[in-house]
């Protein structure tokens, strides 16, 4: 993983998951433009609290913003980190309408179902 770190282009994102304790390493010798994301730990350029996390769905507040989704679980909780991370970066819409696209997402049919 490093290696793809380590050979992006300047102009290229780096987006570095700052609760994994490899992060920092990760990063290191990247000349890409770096980013950071992260859950647990603060200060990154992307945070995501997670309010709530059940069965039927995911509360999370992301840019001081409270989002339901229909996905549950904390690695559900970093998949739309990063997908919002992301489409930020590549500016695919405003920050509203990308929380309400992320707010329909529906989880794959067959997991978690009763």
């Amino acid at each position: 993983k490093k290696e793809l770190f380590d050979n992006l282009p300047k102009e290229a994102y780096a987006l570095i998951n700052i609760d994994d304790k490899n992060g920092a390493i990760v990063g290191q010798n990247c000349t890409a433009q770096k980013k950071s994301m992260g859950i647990r730990k603060t200060g990154a350029d992307f945070n995501l609290k997670v309010m709530e996390n059940q069965l039927s769905g995911l509360v999370l507040k992301v840019d001081g913003q409270e989002v339901s989704c229909l996905l549950s679980g904390e690695y559900n909780a970093y998949n739309l980190l990063t997908t919002y991370a992301v489409a930020n970066l590549l500016e695919w819409g405003d920050t509203s309408q990308l929380l309400l696209q992320l707010s329909a997402l529906k989880p794959v049919r067959g997991r978690f179902e009763r």
